[in-house]
């Protein structure tokens, strides 16, 4: 069975393992498509459906009905295109895979929402698809018949040349999480936060910290989808430490939640064995003089941390933190990811820590 898995751009290093993962199961990359923010990943997948809307690392993950390449950026054409491709989607298996899930999908009556994305400088509408479109699929085998009770959802993606038709599989997109009750200034997608955490690679053993922790979406997801002996988190914002014990509470999970000041933690030398945090960026957020805020963050985050443990950190000042880690023998930048957020070009770096204990 084929499926189409769409993911944050420059995330595929954590989706990939985390298939790999799934108890069981094989698959097999049949191509990537390249969007702005967000990729997909076409897949052919021997294994439960149920494993696929498991994956924290995903944003959403559609059971497919179509892949196709060689799309006009002209209207007509374009147009034409879609019409063509229309004519040969298939939905059986799709509808098959979504009634594994479910016995009973959201909605009162049956039917489907055809939702649209459309990446690339196409020269015909959204609109224009969706009318091509509709009468289409209201005749579709499968479709037509409505053989589910309750609303699914139809997905028609373009991105750039090629693009896929699918069913989602889950209710609602695996983005979605149900304990970001409070969300923040600044809050990062719960899937970025994860492989976050996942990249930084803790084990059942280790103590995982984020020192930053805004409304807790990286600690949440290193609580319920990452292996650690424990988590901490903080921050200096006192709602922000509120808003983290809300979702902390929504989501059942025990986080040791403190407000402190990231530049003087009250850990011990070495204390904690892995870190991930998010720095502040966005119009919202100041951090006065970024070179010495980067400098002194380090700084910090190398005392509380034990030799050769791992930091991952997400920030907008790439520069700035190359030059700081050059600058000292504390840390060894092992990868830097490309992630854009709001508009904002990030870096993720994934770093080890040298040196002995408590060193500067």
């Amino acid at each position: 069975m084929q499926y189409a898995l769409t993911y944050w751009s420059g995330m595929k290093p954590v989706l990939l393992a985390d298939l790999k993962r799934c108890p069981g199961a094989s698959f097999r990359i049949s191509t990537t498509l390249q969007g702005k923010r967000h990729d997909a990943l076409i897949i052919d997948f021997q294994g439960s459906p149920a494993d696929l809307v498991g994956l924290r690392s995903a944003a959403n993950v559609f059971a497919l009905c179509g892949y196709f390449e060689g799309m006009p950026v002209a209207r007509a054409k374009g147009l034409e295109r879609v019409q063509e491709i229309a004519g040969t989607l298939d939905f059986s298996a799709a509808i098959a895979a979504v009634s594994e899930l479910h016995a009973e999908l959201p909605g009162t009556e049956p039917d489907y929402i055809l939702a649209l994305l459309v990446v690339g400088h196409h020269k015909f509408e959204d609109t224009e698809v969706h009318r091509l479109l509709t009468p289409l699929l209201d005749r579709a085998p499968g479709i037509a018949e409505q053989n589910w009770r309750g609303t699914i959802n139809v997905r028609f993606q373009i991105m750039r040349d090629k693009g896929f038709a699918g069913l989602q599989l889950p209710a609602s997109p695996l983005k979605d999480r149900s304990y970001k009750v409070v969300t923040r200034a600044g809050s990062l997608d719960p899937t970025v936060a994860y492989c976050l955490a996942r990249l930084a690679a803790p084990t059942s053993a280790e103590l995982f910290l984020d020192p930053m922790c805004g409304g807790g979406t990286i600690a949440l997801e290193a609580a319920l989808g990452v292996p650690c002996k424990a988590v901490i988190c903080g921050d200096v914002d006192p709602e922000a430490v509120a808003a983290t014990r809300q979702n902390s509470d929504a989501a059942g999970a025990a986080l040791g939640v403190l407000g402190w000041d990231v530049r003087a933690l009250p850990l011990t030398d070495g204390a904690v064995d892995t870190i991930a945090t998010n720095m502040p960026y966005g119009k919202d957020v100041t951090l006065g003089d970024p070179a010495a805020f980067i400098k002194e963050l380090l700084r910090e985050l190398a005392r509380v941390l034990r030799p050769s443990g791992r930091l991952v950190l997400l920030s907008r000042h790439r520069a700035l933190v190359r030059r700081q880690v050059a600058r000292t023998s504390t840390f060894k930048i092992r990868d830097e990811l490309q992630i854009n957020i709001h508009g904002f070009d990030l870096s993720l770096f994934v770093m080890d820590r040298l040196g002995p204990a408590g060193g500067r």
